[in-house]
């Protein structure tokens, strides 16, 4: 619990559970168990057998958990795939899925991801601009509106919820 100490946070800066936060910790192990060799290593020839045995599981581990790990980065719908089956309440997560779905042009799969964001975070005008096009796009022109109105009322400054709009409603 120490060494994952620093990433605790009162305010989440972009994710509770991030493997860029391990890097500290991972040299804070590296460290103590250098410490424990140096400390012990030298009482007892089986005590210094297991210490190096120990280095050598947990040095193992973390390159088959590196191998595997970089099969989830092969693709960006993959890495989100995989993050949305461990953390299945992550919005943004939600959201990237989206965006991959609707450039595509999965756009049932894109709705559906954007929806399952919205339903997490209904308070980001970004969301619901992104299922406005999507719905757009599938020909629910209507719907893209109604979107695209609750996206300039969360943030009535966004261009891009203005200009999306405009261009629905001119159409006949």
């Amino acid at each position: 619990i120490i060494f994952l100490s620093h990433t605790y946070s009162p305010i989440p800066l972009a994710s509770l559970i991030a493997e860029r936060y391990l890097y500290l910790p991972s040299l804070s192990l590296s460290i103590l168990l250098a410490y424990l060799y140096q400390r012990y290593g030298n009482s007892s020839q089986f005590l210094r057998k297991c210490l190096i045995f120990i280095m050598m599981l947990i040095a193992l581990a973390y390159a088959l958990r590196t191998v595997s790990r970089n099969e989830d980065y092969r693709s960006p719908e993959r890495f989100w795939a995989k993050t949305l089956s461990v953390s299945a309440n992550n919005w943004q997560a939600h959201s990237n899925m989206g965006f991959i779905y609707l450039n595509k042009g999965r756009l049932k799969d894109a709705i559906g991801e954007y929806e399952k964001a919205i339903g997490l975070n209904s308070k980001s005008a970004d969301l619901y601009n992104n299922l406005a096009v999507a719905c757009y796009r599938s020909g629910r022109k209507t719907e893209a509106a109604k979107y695209f109105r609750k996206a300039l009322e969360i943030n009535p400054d966004s261009s891009y919820a203005r200009i999306n709009l405009s261009l629905v409603q001119g159409e006949p």
